[in-house]
């Protein structure tokens, strides 16, 4: 499933609706390590991309308004939520490439 850029609200909360389990990264331009964590993220929704998980990444610097409801640092980004039926299950934060995948593998497996 390829990546979701989310570009408003209305469609985070869409996806919100229609899917069970989530994964948001939540990026800054400004950060180099933001952009060395994309090609991760990307990797992992190809590798998951049957599996019913919604691959997502949001802007913090654009939607502040988003970043504010899961209470998103932007200079600790990358930032990585795994949501489960609505509910954070699991926050990475920083680049930590090598967790992300324990973090993606164990969140398939639950």
């Amino acid at each position: 499933m390829p990546v979701i850029s989310i570009n408003s609200n209305r469609s985070l909360y869409n996806i919100l609706q229609r899917s069970n389990k989530i994964v948001i990264f939540f990026y800054v331009n400004w950060i180099y390590d933001n952009n060395k964590f994309e090609k991760y993220f990307i990797a992992a929704s190809e590798e998951y991309k049957y599996s019913g998980i919604e691959f997502c990444q949001i802007n913090g610097d654009i939607f502040t308004n988003i970043r504010e409801i899961y209470n998103i640092n932007v200079r600790k980004t990358p930032i990585i939520l795994f949501i489960e039926n609505n509910i954070i299950i699991n926050k990475l934060i920083g680049y930590k490439p090598v967790v992300f995948n324990v973090y993606m593998y164990n969140f398939y497996n639950k």
